[in-house]
């Protein structure tokens, strides 16, 4: 491409979701208008901001409602690194992060984006939430509208070469639930497992996991319930799970519900019943050991956020302990620094000016690397850099980091 036919951006963007963005550009042809990564590649914009170039950054989120305090989390987790680098007069350039709240509603989700990418002129998306969303954006992630940068999703099928569009930090749904399942079959001996999980794209996309998970180790599915979404209607799956009398039992549902079910299956009588969950359980891991007794055994995409030795959760710490002094570290806000640690990383390796390709390019590209401390590498197959698992088998226990076992945790 010509270099003189970039588009370039020479006005100030404010962030922050529900705030008005005022853009000013000089205009390019209109043919260059319609081109698309078929054709050639999307300009990733920036603007010149305190002798820096600043580039161009959005994402949906959920600000508000049932997902808030995970939405937060990640929002905070990538300002601490991108505040860290705007202090930085050294770093080569900044990052403007446009945000707005979807309020975990799918046609916000789909507004939001529209919004974002006719106001900011980026097509580049990081850390957007959930499966749900995934699923949703697809369409516009096929017809190469948005480059889509570490999800904070796990479902299998969105990771293929498909979707090129999309490229995952976090390692799968499919991954977590082998960890727990092999924690649970092997170390704990509890074969007999049931699934409770939330009726959503995320729920079905783990349930279709864990049956995989168990025809490998050749164990059955005891027990399968779900609950209605952004509900706490949750005393028919209790009833249906109860009468199986499973030894272990898969809780796919976000915080309140999950406290609600765990909390009446003890009073159905399986105090024994050991509870297996992903990080969004967490919160609650301490509430339910105080009040019940009961350990939830969680996985995590990333390593202890308290606890660990590893260079990115030390510098994610004292990035927390200057920015955000009051917040405590959280797995969602150490996964949203992570993501956003990624992506300067490689920008910093990328020619600039910038374009999806380039980036996805370089990328692509990585090889088996430690990322301060992190292992990583580029699966082509799945668009993922990472397979990491952690367990969280309890409240102030150290996280253990699972191992591979024949291409499986």
């Amino acid at each position: 491409m010509d270099t003189k036919k970039i588009l370039f951006i020479v006005g100030l963007i404010g962030i922050v979701s529900g705030t008005s963005m005022v853009i000013f550009w000089k205009h390019k042809p209109a043919t260059l208008l319609k081109q698309t990564l078929h054709e050639t590649a999307t300009i990733i914009p920036s603007v010149a901001t305190e002798n820096r170039q600043e580039v161009q950054l959005c994402s949906t989120l959920p600000l508000s409602g049932e997902l808030s305090v995970m939405g937060n989390q990640i929002f905070e987790g990538m300002n601490l690194m991108f505040n860290k680098i705007r202090q930085d007069p050294q770093f080569p350039f900044l990052f403007r992060l446009n945000v707005r709240d979807d309020h975990s509603d799918m046609e916000e989700v789909h507004k939001n984006v529209r919004i974002l990418t006719k106001s900011s002129k980026s097509p580049l998306f990081i850390s957007l939430f959930g499966t749900d969303t995934i699923a949703t954006l697809l369409p516009t992630l096929h017809e190469d509208k948005i480059l889509a940068l570490f999800p904070v999703e796990g479902s299998s099928a969105h990771r293929n070469q498909d979707t090129r569009n999309a490229i995952f930090f976090r390692a799968s749904y499919e991954q977590e639930v082998d960890a727990l399942v092999n924690y649970s079959a092997n170390v704990l001996q509890r074969k007999k497992i049931a699934i409770f999980y939330e009726a959503s794209d995320w729920g079905e996309a783990v349930l279709e996991a864990l049956k995989r998970v168990l025809d490998r180790y050749q164990l059955p599915l005891i027990a399968q319930t779900s609950y209605p979404q952004q509900t706490l209607n949750i005393s028919r799956a209790v009833d249906e799970i109860s009468i199986s009398s499973p030894n272990a039992i898969l809780c796919i549902a976000q915080a309140r519900p999950a406290y609600h079910f765990i909390q009446q299956i003890i009073n159905k009588g399986l105090f024994k019943t050991v509870i297996l969950g992903l990080s969004s359980l967490i919160p609650i891991q301490e509430t339910i050991k105080e009040s019940r007794g009961i350990e939830i055994i969680t996985s995590s995409v990333v390593p202890d956020p308290k606890r660990s030795k590893l260079a990115i959760a030390e510098e994610y710490r004292k990035d927390l302990e200057k920015f955000s002094p009051n917040r405590p570290p959280a797995p969602y806000s150490f996964e949203g620094y992570i993501n956003a640690a990624l992506l300067v990383e490689f920008a910093k390796t990328t020619k600039i000016p910038w374009t999806t390709d380039a980036l996805l390019q370089t990328i692509e590209k990585l090889g088996h690397v430690k990322f301060k401390g992190i292992e990583l590498k580029f699966d082509a197959s799945t668009r993922t850099l990472s397979s990491n698992v952690w367990l969280n088998t309890g409240h102030e226990k150290e996280w253990i980091l699972a191992t591979k076992k024949d291409g499986n945790l």
